[in-house]
């Protein structure tokens, strides 16, 4: 082969191989580029998810602290009312009017938690919320009782133990809010 053809050849194989090397290139970083924008959507959607996550955990908080700052004045209102049975003639009209007014708040607030909370602390919402109905039931039935004489000890006993066991009905459903509501911001179990 004569130098000129040499030549020629040399330059149609450089030229193809300069040109065999710049598709790869641009195919390695068009491949590049691709998975790029793909882990950047990807990374985005776990930063909008970890966003609202942590959004919804702002609100969660937020419904169960005043829940369970309403729990607290209720059981509050029911110690009173407890601790002042048959004190005075007409016992404590005002206690039955406050524990009334504190039943509807926890109810009220019962409401938000059923609707931002996870299932077992609406579950347990739920269950204090029937618990303040039923002591707001029986404040009215005992401010009955507390205007007129009880015909005996027995009934006045019978009343009592329906007190304590619905008070402490209610101790184990606050309980099991709180323990719901720790695991549902924590993520945590025991």
């Amino acid at each position: 082969m004569d130098s000129g053809v040499a030549a020629i050849v040399g330059a149609v194989v450089g030229a193809a191989g300069t040109g065999l090397a710049a598709s790869v290139t641009g195919f390695w970083a068009a491949r590049t580029a691709k998975l790029q924008v793909a882990a950047q959507e990807s990374q985005g959607k776990r930063q909008l998810a970890f966003e609202k996550a942590k959004e919804w955990r702002v609100e969660r908080k937020a419904a169960y602290a005043s829940f369970a700052e309403k729990m607290q004045n209720l059981g509050r209102e029911v110690d009173y009312v407890g601790s002042g049975w048959r004190v005075t003639a007409s016992g404590p009209q005002d206690g039955f009017l406050e524990l009334s007014r504190s039943a509807r708040a926890v109810e009220s607030a019962a409401f938000e938690v059923l609707m931002e909370g996870s299932a077992e602390t609406a579950e347990a919402a739920r269950e204090i919320s029937e618990l303040a109905r039923s002591f707001q039931r029986a404040s009215i039935a005992l401010r009955v009782v507390f205007l007129v004489p009880v015909k005996s000890e027995e009934d006045d006993e019978r009343l009592r133990e329906h007190w304590r066991q619905m008070c402490a009905d209610y101790e184990q459903a606050m309980d099991r809010f709180f323990k719901a509501a720790w695991t549902d911001l924590s993520g945590t179990t025991e």
